[in-house]
């Protein structure tokens, strides 16, 4: 039983209590009276009459007023219930909003990042040929001691990100699974070579412009991965789980086709 309910049966019990001992008393006082008096009903004088009959109606009123604080207790009993309701509800619609509005955001952010990553795919894509054709150059200085090339962070040209370095601070909308390919695919595709090439063939420049290739033509596949992981936040397709486990899937492969080529 609630608080409220047992203040008010504690209040109806002493009401109740109270108004029979006050009835009581006036039936004592009146069945002293008649007996000390010596009187019989009979004999009973108007006075006395009057006097009995308002006790009786001084009992009828006390039994109406108990039944009227009753029903107005109910009434405070229903009314608090209905208030209580009411606040449910409310708490229920605004928890509701809240929830849709987190999932309205979470849709939006997906979206955009997804909109973000075609159109990196799209940059990543056209330079491949291009460090290709940069790897050969320097590859065909094969003989010379130094390629005598500036920094090589000059060499790879650089991608930008807004709408990813704008929305870090939400990215936790997405899930930890899903924010974290996605922390994962940016870093790779932000992150460019730097330090000097002085002491570099070209020889050996070559090599990292053909590792940065690879590097670029796994991204494009791993992209694919975290885009059709935002399009399932967005709605339009299944997820198809975390990178980690695609990229091992991938290895194994990897490692299969090695095997059958007979390199290892």
């Amino acid at each position: 039983m609630t608080e409220p309910h047992r203040d008010n049966d504690r209040y109806s019990f002493s009401l109740k209590i109270a108004l029979a001992a006050l009835a009581i008393t006036l039936l004592a006082i009146v069945l002293t009276t008649v007996v000390s008096a010596g009187l019989s009903f009979p004999s009973i004088d108007q006075g006395w009459a009057t006097l009995i009959a308002g006790a009786i109606g001084f009992g009828a009123i006390a039994f109406q007023t108990d039944k009227g604080f009753e029903n107005l207790r109910r009434s405070a009993v229903e009314q608090a219930e209905a208030n209580r309701e009411a606040r449910e509800h409310q708490a229920y619609l605004q928890n509701r909003l809240e929830l849709e509005r987190e999932l309205r955001n979470k849709k939006g952010l997906a979206g955009t990042l997804a909109a973000e990553l075609t159109v990196l795919s799209g940059q990543v894509t056209n330079r491949l040929p291009l460090l290709g054709i940069q790897r050969k150059v320097y590859k065909d200085m094969v003989g010379t001691s130094k390629a005598n090339v500036a920094d090589l962070s000059h060499q790879i040209a650089a991608f930008e990100a807004p709408i990813f370095r704008q929305s870090v601070g939400q990215l936790a909308l997405l899930g930890p699974s899903t924010a974290h390919d996605v922390v994962d695919i940016y870093t790779t595709l932000l992150t460019r070579p730097s330090g000097s090439t002085d002491t570099l063939t070209g020889e050996q420049i070559a090599m990292l412009f053909e590792a940065w290739e690879k590097i670029y033509a796994t991204w494009l596949s791993d992209k694919e991965i975290v885009f059709k992981r935002l399009m399932a936040i967005v709605g339009d397709s299944p997820d198809p789980g975390a990178l980690v486990d695609f990229r091992k899937k991938r290895l194994s492969k990897d490692v299969s086709k090695t095997v059958a080529d007979g390199e290892i």
